[in-house]
């Protein structure tokens, strides 16, 4: 009898184990079932969006068209020191705002807080901040699922995306090490142009 009860421990544990693991891929943190692959949105139509920066001003994708747009996706506030040096970084480097490039960091803060960030951080003032506080730009970018964001579904990942003069997303990259990467990213840009 001790073995059969041995047994049924066995079989119930499974089950729940298993149960566990179906409801953690169905409920867990990313419930779609989206997955952020690098290059799955590359050659597709980037999706509008429509957001304030930091002065109030509305700035829109599709306004944009026949420039090339860089967006940098980022956890804000949180992500103290390394998404901060890279918007800091962004803001800065000169080759980010000239011969038709037009760079963004999106946040999903509210421009309240952000004065915290400046008065910590005066550079970051240089950068150009758009603030997508219903996440409704980071979640068709597929940022809030990468595998850098530390907070899945709430918070973007530290993701790189390049809209080409057409409108199409022609580069797709999550950075889990989270580095300052304006010399790639300038390459990038290069081979887009």
């Amino acid at each position: 009898m001790n073995n059969k009860f041995i047994i049924i421990v066995v079989v119930i544990t499974i089950a729940l184990l298993g149960g566990i693991v179906v409801g953690a891929q169905k409920f867990g943190p990313n419930p779609e079932g989206r997955k952020s692959v690098e290059g799955g949105m590359v050659g597709k139509q980037a999706p509008d969006f429509e957001l304030k920066d930091y002065e109030g001003n509305t700035v829109k994708l599709s306004d944009l068209r026949g420039k090339t747009v860089l967006l940098f996706f980022n956890e804000g506030l949180i992500c103290y020191p390394a998404c901060w040096d890279q918007m800091k970084a962004l803001g800065e480097d000169e080759r980010f705002s000239k011969d038709g490039v037009e760079t963004y960091s999106v946040i999903v803060d509210v421009p309240d807080n952000w004065k915290k960030a400046l008065d910590k951080m005066p550079e970051l003032a240089k950068a150009k901040v758009l603030f997508d506080n219903t996440k409704s730009t980071s979640a068709a970018y597929e940022t809030l699922y990468a595998p850098s964001s530390m907070h899945k579904g709430g918070y973007p990942g530290h993701t790189f995306v390049i809209v080409n003069k057409d409108g199409q997303v022609a580069y797709w990259w999550d950075d889990p090490k989270m580095g300052v990467r304006n010399n790639q990213l300038i390459n990038q840009l290069e081979k887009i142009k």
